[in-house]
C-alpha cells in the first residue's frame, strides 16, 4: 500500500510540475505533427531535470505497451521501468549531459524496451529552457534507422532525391571521379571556378575544406573502402569560406565484377542543423524541415548507376558526358592546378597531456614519462592533466570537445577507447583516433602481503567457496582490471563484489592496506608496493610467465589454473582524436620515429615494469589493438554486458 501511494504522489507531483512549466513558457508544448511521415515516423517525449517522464506523443508511448495503456500510465516513472538497466543508465547518462552542459546530443543507438523487440534509433536530445533562459526539461526526438553497417542506398528514383540529394563518386584514394549537380552547387559559394563536373576531378576534399573536416571525410572513406561496409553519419558540411550545415551522409563501396573496391558512392541530403542557436535556445523542432530529407523508402536496393567500365559524367554543352574509369587524375593534371602544398605544423603553445584517471596508475606514469622525452623535440611544455571518472569517458570527452588542432593529446589503454561506444560510455570508436602505442601492458592478479592465499589456485577456490564476498578493486566498469576479472568471471563463474577508485595507483594502494581482497591491474600500477612485498602478484593474464626485474621469481601464467584463459598485451601510449589535422599528425609521427623507437628511458620503464616494448602507430597500432580488443569485446557482448554487436564498430570476431 505504501508503494502504491508512494507511486500516485510521484505522479502527481509530476503532472503539477508539468502543468507549471507549460503556463510558464510558450515552447514547451509537443508540436502539432500535422505531417504524415512525422505521425508515421517520430517518437517524442519529454522529460524534467530529473529524467522523469512528463510528456510523449502516441507513437513513443505504441512503444511501451502494453506495459503502458495511456500518457498518465507514463507520468512520473522513468527510463529504468520500462528497458533493460545497461541501456535504461545509458539513456540518463545522455539526459544528464545535455541538463549540464545545455548542449544538444544527437547518437545512433540501440532501442529496446524490456522484453520487446530491439532496433536502432537516431535520437536527438534538447535542453527546453524557460523565459530566463534555464533549462527545466529535456525534449528527446527519435525515428528508426537502419542497423549501422548494414545500410543500403536508394537509387535515384524519386523527386525528391532528384531535387535534394547530392551524389558524390570517389576513387580509392578519395579523389573526385564525379558528382551531381546538387554538390557542386554547394562549392561554388567559395569555389565559383567549379563550373562543371570537370573542374571538380582530380581534385580532393582538402582543396574545398578546412584540413579537420577534410580529414574527417577521408576516415569515414577508408573505413568504407577497408571493410567494403556501407557506412552513415551524420556530419557538418562547410566549404572554406561557406557557411555551415548539417547532412545525412550515407557512403558505400563501388566494385569491380570480380567483387573488387574500386571506388566509393556517397549520397547525402541537408537535415537541420543540430547544434544551431534556435536548438539551443530551447525552441521547437521544425519537423517539416526535419522530416522532409527522410521521405525517401530506405530499404531500396543499391543500384550502380556508375559501372567499372565507364565512369558516366553529368552532362555538359562544353566537355564530354563520360569518361574511362582512372583517367579523372589524368584530366585533371591536363587541365588544372594542384593545390600547395601543406605547410609543416609546430605547436604554437604547450601540449595537454589528459589523463583520464588519477594520478599514479600506468596512464599517469606513461603521460609523465611523455613529456620527459618529448618536450625537446615539441619546442613545448607538456602539462599533464587528471580527469578521473566514468571509466575514463569523463577525460576522453573532454579531449574530444577541445579543438583538433594538435595541443590536447590524451595518454592511456587504447583498449578503453575501443569499448567505450559498446558499452554506452561515449560515443567514439577506436579507430576514429590516431594512436601512437609503445608499451603493451599483461594484467596481473594480485593479493596483498595479508591475504591467505599463497597461490592463485588457492584464490580461486576462495572465490568459489565465497561467492560475492571477496572484494575486487578496479578503476571503472570498462578497465583493464575490470577486463581481467570479467574474462576470469566468464571462464570459472566466480561472483564477486566490486569497489571502483580512481585509478590503478589508488587500487594497489587498497589492496596493499587489505581494504580489497584482490586487484586485477597491470604490474606498474603497484610495481613499488610489489617490489617492497607489499602486494603479491599470483598471476599474469598472458600466455606465458612474466619476468620482471626486481622481482625474485617470474609470474606464472592464469592458465596454470584456468585453461585457456590469456591475453595479448593491453596496448598503451598516447591518441589524437581523428579530425587532427594531417599535417599536425605527420609532423608527430615524425617526431615520433625520431624519438620513441630507440628511447632508453621508455625501454628502461617498460623493463622495469613488465611491459613489452613494441611501438607501433598508423594502421600497425590499430591492427595491435584489435588483437587485444576483439576477444574482450565479444566476449562482453557474449556475456550481456555491451549495447550491440562489436562488428557494428569494426570490431572483428576473433
Amino acid at each position: 500500500m505504501h508503494r502504491l501511494f508512494q507511486n500516485l504522489w510521484v505522479r502527481i507531483v509530476s503532472l503539477l510540475i508539468f502543468t507549471a512549466t507549460l503556463t510558464g513558457a510558450a515552447t514547451t508544448t509537443l508540436p502539432e505533427l500535422t505531417n504524415a511521415w512525422e505521425q508515421a515516423h517520430l517518437h517524442i517525449v519529454d522529460k524534467d531535470t530529473n529524467s522523469v517522464f512528463i510528456n510523449a506523443n502516441e507513437r513513443f508511448l505504441n512503444t511501451l505497451r502494453p506495459a503502458v495503456l495511456s500518457l498518465e500510465d507514463l507520468i512520473g516513472k522513468n527510463d529504468l521501468d520500462f528497458y533493460p538497466t545497461v541501456l535504461a543508465e545509458a539513456y540518463r547518462a545522455d539526459d544528464r549531459r545535455v541538463l549540464s552542459n545545455g548542449v544538444p546530443f544527437e547518437v545512433v543507438e540501440r532501442y529496446q524496451p524490456e522484453d520487446g523487440p530491439a532496433f536502432f534509433v537516431l535520437t536527438t536530445k534538447t535542453p527546453l529552457r524557460d523565459v530566463n533562459g534555464l533549462i527545466y526539461a529535456l525534449r528527446i526526438v527519435f525515428y528508426t534507422v537502419p542497423e549501422p553497417g548494414q545500410t543500403t542506398l536508394p537509387e535515384f528514383t524519386s523527386d525528391w532525391l532528384r531535387a535534394n540529394a547530392l551524389s558524390i563518386d570517389k576513387d580509392t584514394n578519395s579523389v573526385f571521379l564525379n558528382a551531381n549537380e546538387n554538390f557542386l552547387a554547394t562549392l561554388r559559394p567559395s569555389f565559383p571556378h567549379i563550373k562543371t563536373v570537370t573542374n571538380l576531378i582530380g581534385r580532393d576534399d582538402y582543396y574545398f575544406y578546412p584540413p579537420d573536416l577534410a580529414e574527417k571525410f577521408q576516415t569515414d572513406d577508408r573505413q568504407v573502402m577497408t571493410r567494403g561496409v556501407a557506412f552513415e553519419t551524420i556530419e557538418d558540411n562547410q566549404p572554406i569560406g561557406s557557411p555551415r550545415t548539417s547532412f545525412q551522409v550515407a557512403k558505400h563501396p563501388l566494385r569491380k565484377p570480380d567483387g573488387t573496391v574500386y571506388g566509393l558512392r556517397i549520397l547525402a541530403w541537408q537535415i537541420p542543423q543540430l547544434h544551431s542557436k534556435r536548438l539551443q535556445g530551447g525552441l521547437e523542432l521544425s519537423f517539416a524541415q526535419l522530416s522532409a530529407g527522410f521521405t525517401l523508402e530506405r530499404s531500396l536496393e543499391l543500384g550502380e548507376t556508375a559501372v567499372w567500365e565507364q565512369m558516366t559524367l553529368v552532362p555538359s554543352n562544353n566537355v564530354p558526358t563520360s569518361l574511362p574509369a582512372g583517367q579523372g587524375r589524368e584530366f585533371f593534371r591536363l587541365n588544372h592546378t594542384e593545390p600547395a602544398t601543406v605547410t609543416e605544423w609546430k605547436p604554437s603553445g604547450p601540449i595537454t597531456m589528459v589523463v583520464p584517471f588519477g594520478v599514479g596508475g600506468s596512464s599517469d606514469q606513461l603521460a609523465r614519462l611523455f613529456a620527459t622525452v618529448l618536450e625537446p623535440k615539441l619546442g613545448q611544455k607538456v602539462f599533464v592533466v587528471n580527469l578521473p571518472g566514468n571509466s575514463g569517458a569523463t577525460g576522453t570527452e573532454s579531449v574530444l570537445t577541445s579543438p583538433r588542432d594538435g595541443h590536447t593529446w590524451i595518454t592511456g589503454s587504447a583498449a578503453d577507447i575501443g569499448l567505450y561506444k559498446i558499452t554506452g560510455l561515449l560515443n567514439t570508436e577506436i579507430k576514429d583516433w590516431n594512436c601512437f602505442l609503445p608499451v603493451q601492458y599483461s594484467q596481473i592478479y594480485s593479493v596483498g602481503a595479508q591475504s591467505p592465499h599463497q597461490n592463485f589456485g588457492q584464490l580461486l577456490e576462495a572465490f568459489k567457496a565465497k561467492p560475492g564476498v571477496l572484494r575486487v578493486g578496479t578503476a571503472g566498469p570498462v578497465t583493464t582490471g575490470a577486463i581481467a576479472m570479467h574474462l576470469l568471471q566468464q571462464k570459472t563463474g566466480i561472483q564477486f563484489s566490486n569497489l571502483v577508485f580512481n585509478s590503478g595507483a589508488a587500487v594497489a594502494a587498497a589492496c596493499a592496506a587489505g581494504e580489497i581482497d584482490v586487484m586485477a591491474q597491470s604490474f606498474t600500477d603497484g610495481a613499488a608496493l610489489m617490489r617492497a612485498g607489499e602486494i603479491r602478484p599470483l598471476a599474469t593474464l598472458s600466455a606465458e610467465p612474466l619476468v620482471v626485474e626486481g622481482l625474485t621469481a617470474a609470474i606464472p601464467p592464469v592458465s596454470q589454473w584456468v585453461p585457456g584463459l590469456s591475453a595479448s598485451g593491453n596496448c598503451f601510449g598516447f591518441l589524437l582524436p581523428g579530425g587532427t589535422p594531417t599535417n599536425v599528425v605527420s609532423a608527430v609521427e615524425k617526431i615520433w620515429s625520431e624519438v620513441i623507437p630507440n628511447s632508453p628511458e621508455l625501454l628502461n620503464y617498460a623493463a622495469m615494469n613488465g611491459a613489452k616494448f613494441k611501438p607501433v602507430t598508423g594502421a600497425a597500432a590499430q591492427a595491435e589493438v584489435l588483437n587485444y580488443l576483439s576477444p574482450v569485446a565479444w566476449s562482453l557482448f557474449e556475456a550481456g554486458v555491451t549495447l550491440f554487436s562489436p562488428d557494428l564498430v569494426g570490431i572483428p570476431r576473433p
